[in-house]
């Protein structure tokens, strides 16, 4: 075992030299520690000023540690030397030497691992193999150097990292000598306290001050040394602190405080927020401000007088609102409370006026007056003077009293005389607070005086009504206006401002013109042109439609689905008929146009003027409901897409389409003979027209020796107008007799002949003579021609008029002949009919008795067919020809059809019951065409015209009260719902006092007023009412109504003409003796009455004899007539 001790002794060596390595290492890195953590400690002691007890922990804590640390490495390193210690037994080191030599370690770990179990004999070896291995073991381990196994690796390291931190720490210290020195001596002398160096000091300049109240004071601090980048401002009173921050740019800071209330402590100071500080805070110290109270004005009260005109009471402003707003003349009163006593006070203006205020105590007072923008404040002063800061600047702002305004509703732009030289003017004008004055301002255009101005003014009822809407209907009579003048109007109006003056508004200016008969019947015959011309285009459009829904009609059989292209066509129709019915209905709109100037200007005769009534209508009315119904249904089919149902609506709809171009067709007709009526009447005017011309200026010349220069080529200009007219007067007969040419019956021939007459007289001639000697101022040379052109127009004019007469006649024996002709065929049918009605009522039912009325039936249903077609004929001649007519013509022939079927099935008890149906119908027929008929012989009569005038005149006056309380109600809108309803009930009223009227006036010729329109507008007005709809809308449709009940009134009331237009020729009246009586007078009346009787002893029922009794009866009126004329 001997040789086990040369490896022990080997391991024990190594030990050692392990042992030793690591103590040295130790020992060099708690040196190292002790010199960083040294330096460390000086370093805090020179930034934070470490105090003597804190510098006694410190020193005390690293001594011992570092003599604990020391004790610790020598305790270590007597416990390894000598094995004890973890980490360095035989085993430990015997592996530690494996890791750096493999063979000898693991020699040494068997030989220690077979010694250790050889003495715990566990080994399973024997005793000498375990010494032999031991023994080359201990052979094998003398060969080597136990040096080679010692690492001195960390030792080195650590060497180094020392020596590098020594330098680092010498270099530092070398660059901040002066620092560590101090820092050192202060760490040294542990028991003593070192005060820190402080970098800056604050030094307040302001220091402790007293100020008043409100004012604004600057606190000024200096800064010594280092400047920091900010500083902060304490300011601390009763109430508490505030801390402001403070950027520091310069050594000398300034801070304002402003309107100071109270006294205060403050201080500026800075804070270190360094985490190595020696120093926590550097302040400048407290010092005080203190307030001394100045006066202030606690309360503002204002109150505002506005100016009497405005009527206006007392306003209270606001204190709140730095703004008075107040009407120029205002009177401002002011009332104040301060907060102490003063002494004095004003009311400083930025306009450099200033008004002194009486003070009492803590009040004071004051007024003055607005008449421009400015603005103010109110300063007070107390018993020491001191005056208050900051008051408040009040703006005043004088509100606008704005200009008033006027506008004139109607008319508008331009407004056309007519005879009664009426201008009905609707102004409307509002004002902030009323009206003193308000004029109709105008001034001719065409006349010497046009740069004159003159005024009329209008008394307004209530000048402190702030919206008006005033009618006032302007008689120009007084003006001697004449045909061919125009003026210009318009409407000025004047506030009530009595402080700036009254303030004057204008409105938009009109013209009214005072037309000439020629301009007014060229604007007729344009608009009939018009008129004409947009019928044919929508006849012809209608022929299109018809077109095509016939080859609509065909491909639908032929198709066996409706396509969407059918569908598309049908629509684009329907489309088609509805804008031709709006068109139409715009036709209907001209119309009434051409009878409202007709009306206006007592254009036409009232026949002319009933026809047109008439004509508008039926233009109006041509939409039928069966029209609109048709179409609906249509729709609808080819929504649904149903074949069937589609050919049914169409055939329904191209059926109520063709009744809409025959009604059109008609119309059409009926308007190119009004057209025509229209121009003979036209052509009367006009030459009585010029003929008075004519005489105003022969009248002139007769005094030819007060004419100066101006007159004479006044006078010239006259005549070339006269001529030119006359020349307008034959273009006008020459188109009359084309227009004539188109209708056979007319009497173009005679008006042909009157041309010619009118040719042959060469008034031209005379006045273009007339004209040529005016041109070289010989006015005396020209009266011969123009007394000759005179007496020309006298003579054409009496042609015209016979013409004129002659045309209405024929017009009339014309329908009346038509008539006459339809009515006797229908009174041949019925009393055919009746016939049939008793063969039917007593048949015994055979077969050739069938047969034969089947046959009789069916010439009658002929007959009537052929009446029919006349009295389409007639109705395109005529308005005579009523709706009942043609309804109980066609309840004849539908009922005729029903009794020739039922004698073709052999009922003859139905044929019975329809046949009586048709005699019925019949007779209902005969009846209206005497009616008709009578009309129209009576059609130059007015019975009860005059009664039914005065009660048209009272609703208009009812009307007029109605439509005024309405628009008060728009002024004054409180409790409006009861009278709303009141007003309802009040135009329901009039509207059934209207109906009723209307009714009890219907056919009477005098009827030209269009009453059931208003009394549709009433209807229109009593909605409105009931539904609560704005008044403004109410007032304007109240106003429509006025205005054409009194259209209506005036259409009914004027007879003949103004004398401004009015002509009478004068004419050489010869009388002569009766001529003798007619050699077969009487003969005619005994005809007639022979021929009654033989009808009535034919054995006719009791009711168609009073039928024949009556067509007698009005035969021998006629004749009468006849007679007479």
């Amino acid at each position: 075992m001997d040789r086990f001790n040369i490896i022990s002794s080997f391991l024990d060596t190594y030990r050692k030299k392990l042992a030793l390595n690591r103590l040295a290492y130790s020992i060099v890195i708690l040196l190292i520690s002790s010199i960083i953590a040294f330096f460390l400690l000086l370093s805090l002691e020179g930034v934070l000023y470490f105090s003597p007890k804190v510098k006694t922990i410190l020193i005390l804590s690293l001594v011992i540690l570092f003599s604990a640390a020391l004790l610790y490495c020598v305790i270590v390193y007597l416990f390894s030397i000598s094995g004890r210690w973890m980490g360095y037994s035989d085993l430990a080191i015997a592996e530690l030497i494996n890791l750096r030599n493999k063979k000898i370690g693991q020699r040494l770990i068997n030989a220690i691992q077979l010694r250790s179990g050889n003495e715990e004999k566990k080994s399973s070896f024997s005793l000498a193999l375990i010494n032999l291995y031991i023994k080359n073991a201990a052979e094998l381990i003398k060969q080597v150097n136990i040096n080679d196994f010692v690492s001195r690796k960390f030792l080195t390291r650590a060497i180094v990292f020392g020596s590098i931190s020594i330098i680092i720490i010498s270099l530092i210290f070398m660059i901040n000598t002066h620092f560590y020195i101090n820092a050192g001596y202060r760490l040294l002398s542990i028991n003593r306290e070192f005060e820190p160096t402080l970098p800056f000091q604050i030094c307040s300049e302001t220091g402790s001050i007293t100020v008043l109240t409100g004012d604004t004071i600057r606190l000024r601090f200096k800064i010594r040394g280092i400047l920091p980048d900010r500083i902060w401002l304490k300011l601390k009173n009763r109430d508490g602190e505030s801390v402001e921050n403070i950027k520091v740019g310069d050594s000398v800071i300034s801070y304002e405080l402003r309107n100071l209330r109270k006294s205060f402590l403050y201080e500026a100071f800075a804070k270190n927020t360094n985490i190595f500080k020696s120093w926590d805070m550097i302040t400048s110290g407290l010092d005080t401000i203190n307030v001394i109270t100045r006066p202030e004005v606690l309360k503002y009260a204002f109150t505002i007088e506005p100016p009497d005109y405005t009527r206006l009471g007392d306003l209270t402003v606001e204190p709140s609102i730095p703004e008075i707003k107040a009407y120029p003349g205002s009177r401002i009163r002011l009332h104040i409370v301060t907060n102490k006593d003063i002494s004095n006070g004003f009311i400083i203006f930025e306009s450099g006026i200033n008004r002194k205020l009486n003070v009492n105590g803590r009040e004071g007072n004051g007024t003055f007056h607005v008449y421009k923008p400015d603005n103010f404040i109110v300063r007070v002063f107390d018993n020491q003077g001191n005056p208050n800061i900051s008051p408040i600047k009040y703006r005043l702002v004088v509100l606008n009293d704005e200009y008033p305004m006027v506008s004139i509703v109607s008319p508008t732009e331009e407004f056309e005389l007519g005879e009664n030289l009426i201008v009905p003017i609707i102004m409307r004008i509002s004002d902030d607070f009323g009206f003193s004055k308000l004029n109709l301002v105008y001034h001719f255009l065409n006349k010497l005086e046009q740069f004159d101005t003159f005024r009329v003014e209008y008394p307004i009822a209530d000048k402190n009504l702030t919206l008006q809407q005033i009618t006032y209907r302007w008689d120009v009579s007084e003006l001697n206006i004449v045909p061919g003048q125009e003026l210009e109007l318009w409407a000025e109006v004047f506030d009530n401002d009595i402080i700036s003056g009254p303030k004057k508004s204008v409105s938009g200016k009109i013209k009214i013109r005072y037309p000439t008969i020629v301009e007014l019947f060229s604007q007729v015959s344009e608009t009939e042109d018009e008129i004409i011309s947009q019928t044919d285009e929508v006849l012809r459009q209608l022929r299109e439609s018809k077109k095509v829904l016939d080859e609509i009609s065909l491909k639908l059989i032929k198709e066996d689905e409706v396509k969407w292209e059918r569908k598309s066509q049908i629509e684009r129709e329907i489309e088609r008929t509805k804008e031709l019915a709006e068109k139409v209905k715009k036709v209907s709109e001209k119309i009434d146009e051409i009878i409202k100037k007709g009306e206006d200007n007592l254009l036409f005769s009232e026949e002319v003027i009933s026809k047109l009534v008439e004509l508008q209508r039926t233009f109006s009315e041509i939409m039928t409901p069966e029209l609109r119904e048709a179409i609906e249904k249509l729709q609808k089919s080819i929504e649904n897409l149903n074949k069937d149902e589609i050919m049914k609506a169409l055939d329904n709809f191209k059926i109520n389409q063709e009744q809409f171009e025959r009604e059109l067709d008609r119309m059409l007709n009926i308007m190119k003979r009004v057209k025509i009526e229209q121009a003979v009447d036209e052509m009367v005017k006009r030459i009585n027209e010029l003929i008075e011309r004519q005489s105003k200026v022969n009248e002139e010349l007769k005094n030819v020796d007060s004419l100066d220069l101006s007159d004479i080529k006044r006078l010239f200009n006259e005549e070339e107008k006269i001529n030119y007219d006359m020349e307008n007067l034959h273009d006008l007969m020459r188109e009359t007799i084309e227009d004539m040419s188109n209708f056979p019956m007319m009497p173009s021939k005679e008006l042909s002949n009157i041309l010619d007459e009118f040719e042959k007289m060469d008034i031209s001639s005379d006045l273009k003579s007339a004209i040529d000697k005016l041109k070289l101022l010989k006015p005396d040379s020209a009266m011969g021609n123009t007394q000759a052109a005179q007496e020309k127009m006298k003579r054409l004019s009496e042609m015209l008029s016979g013409f004129n007469e002659l045309f209405k006649k024929r017009n009339l024996e014309e329908v009346m002949s038509d008539f006459q002709k339809i009515l006797a065929n229908v009174l041949q049918i019925s009393k055919f009919q009746e016939s049939i009605n008793r063969e039917i009522n007593g048949s015994l039912n055979s077969n050739e008795t069938l047969n034969r009325l089947m046959i009789e039936q069916n010439w009658n249903l002929e007959s009537l067919s052929r009446t029919a077609s006349e009295l389409v004929k007639l109705s395109n001649k005529t308005f005579a020809v009523s709706p009942k007519i043609g309804r109980y013509l066609g309840m004849s022939y539908n009922k005729m059809n029903d009794v020739l079927q039922n004698l073709e099935e052999r009922n003859t008890r139905f044929a019975e019951r329809d046949a009586k149906e048709v005699f019925r119908s019949l007779n209902n027929l005969i009846l209206e065409l005497f009616s008709s008929m009578e009309y129209l012989s009576r059609s130059g009569q007015a019975s009860g015209f005059e009664e039914y005038l005065r009660r048209l005149k009272e609703l208009a006056q009812q009307q007029q009260t109605l439509n005024q309380q309405t628009m008060n109600l728009g002024l004054d809108p409180q409790g409006n719902q009861l009278t709303l309803r009141q007003i309802a009930a009040r135009q329901a009223q009039i509207k059934k006092s209207l109906e009723k009227l209307q009714q009890q006036m219907r056919g009477n010729p005098n009827q030209v007023g269009d009453l059931s329109g208003i009394a549709k507008d009433m209807e229109e007005v009593i909605k409105e009412l009931e539904q609560d709809e704005r008044l403004k809308k109410i007032i304007q449709r109240q106003q429509k109504i006025l205005t054409r009940m009194l259209d209506a009134q005036k259409s009914l009331r004027t007879q003949g003409y103004k004398k401004e237009r009015k002509s009478r020729t004068g004419r050489d009246i010869v009388r002569e003796s009766p001529s003798e009586l007619p050699q077969n007078l009487g003969e005619r009346d005994n005809f007639l009455k022979r021929n009654l009787e033989e009808a009535l002893s034919r054995g006719y029922n009791i009711e168609y004899e009073k039928i024949v009794q009556r067509y007698f009866d009005f035969l021998l009126r006629e004749e009468g007539s006849n007679g007479k004329k």
